[in-house]
């Protein structure tokens, strides 16, 4: 994803949810732009051979979420991450989207 001076958008981080994937990795790259490490270790997703093992889109389906899942609790280690991510108005689930927590 992080290539210099330049972002690679492609992987899906959110499960079919682009502009939070977006922004989620526009996020980190700009919080922790000096820790190479830490951006690593914060966002999962399938790639190389890890990907080509997906044989079947039942099984990239669900990987989706497992990955997803995998960078939300990395980025739960962090809360001005998760702020952010629970704040973002590109997160469905996202409390602010919901009067009281509730479906309207």
């Amino acid at each position: 994803i992080f290539d210099g001076d330049q972002i690679n958008l492609g992987p899906i981080i959110v499960f079919s949810n682009v502009s939070c994937s977006a922004a989620l990795i526009a996020y980190i790259e700009s919080t922790f732009e000096d820790d190479e490490e830490m951006r690593n270790n914060l966002l999962y997703f399938a790639r190389g051979k890890e990907y080509t093992k997906l044989n079947t889109n039942t099984m990239r389906f669900f990987s989706q979420f497992y990955y997803q899942n995998k960078t939300f609790k990395a980025l739960r280690a962090y809360p001005p991450a998760m702020e952010f991510v629970m704040n973002s108005r590109t997160l469905l689930d996202a409390p602010c989207h919901h009067r009281f927590g509730t479906f309207d």
